[in-house]
């Protein structure tokens, strides 16, 4: 649910033929789907079967989301370029 307001963004730069917000929304899109095969993979460890690495897990997803909110759309074009 959190990431269908960037899918539709994506599609829609798309469309639009903006490849900056393309590329900007697809790097959000890969950042959230790799942020969660890492948490995934900590949840099946033996390790982890108490829960405990939510802890740590779900507060840096939070700052990285609370992160990318406040950047400025100036400054977004200039992080799709990396």
């Amino acid at each position: 649910a959190m990431m269908t307001g960037n899918i539709i963004g994506f599609g829609v730069a798309l469309a639009e033929g903006n490849m900056s917000e393309a590329k900007f929304r697809l790097s959000l899109l890969g950042s959230f789907f790799s942020g969660t095969i890492c948490a995934r993979s900590l949840q099946s460890r033996s390790l982890c079967k108490d829960n405990k690495h939510h802890k740590v897990v779900a507060p840096l997803a939070f700052g990285m989301f609370a992160i990318a909110d406040r950047i400025p759309e100036n400054h977004k074009k200039k992080l799709v370029l990396l």
